[in-house]
C-alpha cells in the first residue's frame, strides 16, 4: 500500500524515474504472494510503461491484468485495464482496437459506483470517435460525460467535455451550440486553473 501511494505521488508530479522503483516493489510484492491488488499493480506498471513510451511493454502488462482479472472474476479492474488500453491504442492511432478495448470496458463497470472511470471512458470514446469522423457518435459521448461531470462535480472533466464538444459541433457546422460549448469550456477551464491555485495556496 505504501509503495503504491508514492507510485501515485510521483506519478501524478510526472517524475517517472522516481515513480518506477515503487511500482516495481509494489509489483514484485505481488508476485510472491499475489492478492486481488495483483491487477492494480500490473496497471501501474502499464502506465509507467506508456508514459516513458514502451507502448509494447505498456500493452502486455495491461493485457496482463485484463487476464488476471477475469480469472479472478474481478470487473472493476478489467474495466480500468481496458480503459488504459484503449488509451494506448488511440495515442498510438489504433483507433478500431480502441473502440474494442472502449465498448468491453463499459460492458464491466458499474455506472453506480465508478463515476469517474465512466467520464474518463466517454471522453476517450468522444476522441477515438472523433478521429474516425464519427460525430454523430462522439457527441453523444462528450454529452453524457458533460452529464456525468455535473452530477460528480469534476471540474476538470467538465472541461473536457465541452471543448470536445465544441469541436464536434464545429465538424458538424452547428456553429452556434459549438460557441455555446466554448464558452462553457472556458468557465470551466477557468475553475479548473482556480481549484488548482486554491489547492497549491493551501499546501
Amino acid at each position: 500500500g505504501a509503495n503504491t501511494l508514492l507510485f501515485n505521488y510521483y506519478f501524478n508530479r510526472q517524475d517517472y524515474e522516481e515513480a518506477a522503483p515503487y511500482a516495481r516493489s509494489s509489483l514484485a510484492l505481488e508476485q510472491k504472494k499475489p492478492t486481488i491488488n495483483y491487477g492494480a499493480a500490473l496497471m501501474d506498471i502499464g502506465q509507467l510503461q506508456a508514459a516513458m513510451g514502451e507502448t509494447d511493454s505498456a500493452e502486455s502488462s495491461y493485457q496482463a491484468a485484463i487476464a488476471f482479472a477475469e480469472k479472478v472474476n474481478y470487473p472493476r479492474i478489467e474495466a480500468a485495464a481496458r480503459v488504459y488500453l484503449g488509451k494506448l491504442y488511440k495515442e498510438t492511432e489504433q483507433y478500431l482496437r480502441a473502440q474494442d478495448e472502449f465498448e468491453l470496458a463499459l460492458s464491466k463497470i458499474d455506472r453506480k459506483t465508478d463515476l469517474s472511470l465512466l467520464d474518463l471512458l466517454l471522453l476517450f470514446q468522444g476522441e477515438t470517435a472523433m478521429a474516425l469522423k464519427q460525430y454523430p457518435k462522439a457527441k453523444a459521448y462528450y454529452l453524457e460525460a458533460i452529464e456525468l461531470g455535473e452530477a460528480s462535480n469534476e471540474f476538470d472533466l467538465l472541461r473536457d467535455g465541452y471543448e470536445g464538444l465544441a469541436e464536434c459541433d464545429s465538424a458538424l457546422g452547428n456553429w452556434r451550440e459549438a460557441y455555446q460549448a466554448m464558452n462553457a469550456f472556458r468557465v470551466w477551464g477557468d475553475s479548473v486553473k482556480d481549484r488548482s491555485h486554491n489547492e497549491r495556496t493551501a499546501q
